[in-house]
C-alpha cells in the first residue's frame, strides 16, 4: 500500500493578458508568480541567474516540506526523486532574440565546421544551462539532500503520473519514503507549444504553479498519512500529431469506479472546460474542475487536483477519482481514498 504522507506548493494568482497574434486576435492570460524572496529558503544569488521563476519556488517550498517533516540525514540520503517539469523557456522573448542575434552575427561563409564554431562562440554562455529540462530535479536535489534514485519526466501533464507512477514501484519494492514533485512555468512559448497540439476554442488561460508529495509505505503513528493512493491507471493512446479533435474516454477508466467525487483537468480554455465538464455529468457525481479554480497547470495538474483532493478527504470524503488529459489526448486516473 501507498499512502500520501504530505505535501505543499506555490501558485499565482496575478493574470496578465498577452497578445500572441494580433492579425488573428489570438492572446492568452498568463500566471505571473511573485517570488517569496525574504523566505530563509530563498535560493543563492549565483543559482538565481540560472533558474526560471517556478524552479526558485520549487526550491523555497520543497525546502519548507522538509523542514516540516524533519527527516534525519540517514533517511533523506536514501529518498527516492521523481520530478515533472514543464516548459523550460523561462523567457521566450529574451532567449528567442538571443538565438536570432547568433545566427544573424555568424557569417555563413566557410565550411560547416566553421559556421558551428562561430555560432558556439556566439551564444550566451548560460542559455543552454538556464534551459536544461532537468534543472528543477537537480536544484531540488542539490538544496534538499535527496540522494535516493532520481529521474525527470516531461513535458506534458502525463508526465507527473509516471513520476508519481514509478513513485509506487519504488515503494512496491521496499522503499520507505519518495517525493516527487512538478513544476509547471507558464508563458508565452509555453501556450504556443500546447496550442500547436490542442484544440482551442477561446482565450487560453495558463498559470504557473508547482507542488511537492511525500509517499509513503507505512501509515505510522508518528507520521499519519493523509490519504492512499489505492488505483491508478491510464489510456494507451498513441498521439496523432495531426488530429486536434479530443477524444473523451475518461468514462472508460472511470468504470466501476465508486468515488464520491471527481477531481478533472486538461483543458487550455473555458470553451473545453465546460465541454468536458458536460460529458462527465453522466456519471451523476459531482465534480470540481482544476481549469476553474487555477486555470491550465500543464505537468502541475494532477499534483493540484490531488491536493485538492486531500482537501475533501479531510473533511470526510471516502475516495475521489483524479483524472486528466495532456494536451496530445492522454487520459490518466489516481484514486485517493481516507486512510
Amino acid at each position: 500500500m501507498t499512502y500520501i504522507l504530505d505535501h505543499n506548493s506555490f501558485i499565482c494568482g496575478n493574470f496578465e493578458d498577452e497578445k500572441i497574434s494580433e492579425l488573428n486576435n489570438i492572446s492568452v492570460k498568463i500566471g505571473k508568480l511573485s517570488l517569496d524572496r525574504d523566505s530563509d529558503f530563498f535560493p543563492s544569488r549565483s543559482d538565481q541567474k540560472v533558474m526560471r521563476d517556478d524552479v526558485k519556488m520549487s526550491i523555497v517550498t520543497a525546502q519548507e516540506l522538509l523542514n516540516k517533516n524533519n527527516f534525519s540525514q540517514k533517511i533523506l540520503s536514501n529518498i527516492p526523486l521523481f520530478v515533472s517539469n514543464g516548459s523550460f523557456f523561462g523567457n521566450f522573448e529574451k532567449h528567442l532574440s538571443r538565438v536570432l542575434k547568433v545566427f544573424k552575427d555568424a557569417s555563413l561563409d566557410g565550411s560547416r565546421i566553421e559556421i558551428y564554431k562561430k555560432i558556439y562562440r556566439a551564444s550566451p554562455p548560460l542559455l543552454a544551462i538556464e534551459t536544461l529540462t532537468n534543472s528543477n530535479m537537480s536544484f531540488i536535489a542539490q538544496y534538499t539532500g535527496l540522494k535516493g534514485n532520481n529521474a525527470t519526466f516531461g513535458n506534458t501533464s502525463i508526465s507527473t503520473y509516471y513520476a508519481l507512477k514509478q513513485g509506487l514501484n519504488e515503494i512496491k519494492n521496499g522503499g520507505n519514503y519518495c517525493w516527487v514533485s512538478s513544476s509547471n512555468g507558464a508563458n508565452i512559448y509555453s501556450h504556443i507549444m500546447n496550442r500547436s497540439t490542442s484544440e482551442v476554442e477561446l482565450t487560453g488561460f495558463e498559470n504557473t504553479g508547482g507542488g511537492h508529495i511525500i509517499l509513503s509505505r507505512e501509515n505510522n503513528s508518528d507520521k499519519k498519512a493523509m490519504c492512499r493512493i489505492s488505483k491508478m491507471t491510464n489510456s494507451k493512446k498513441v498521439p496523432n500529431l495531426y488530429d486536434k479533435t479530443i477524444k473523451r474516454t475518461w468514462i472508460e477508466l472511470l468504470k466501476s469506479s465508486k468515488s464520491e467525487l471527481i477531481i478533472f483537468s486538461g483543458a487550455i480554455d473555458h470553451g473545453v472546460n465546460d465541454k468536458d465538464e458536460q460529458y462527465l455529468k453522466a456519471l451523476n457525481i459531482p465534480t470540481i474542475s482544476i481549469f476553474e479554480k487555477y486555470g491550465y497547470l500543464g505537468v502541475s495538474n494532477l499534483i493540484f487536483g490531488i491536493i485538492e483532493g486531500l482537501k475533501h478527504i479531510k473533511n470526510g470524503i471516502k475516495s475521489i477519482d483524479v483524472i486528466d488529459r495532456d494536451v496530445y489526448g492522454r487520459e490518466s486516473l489516481i484514486t485517493i481514498e481516507l486512510c
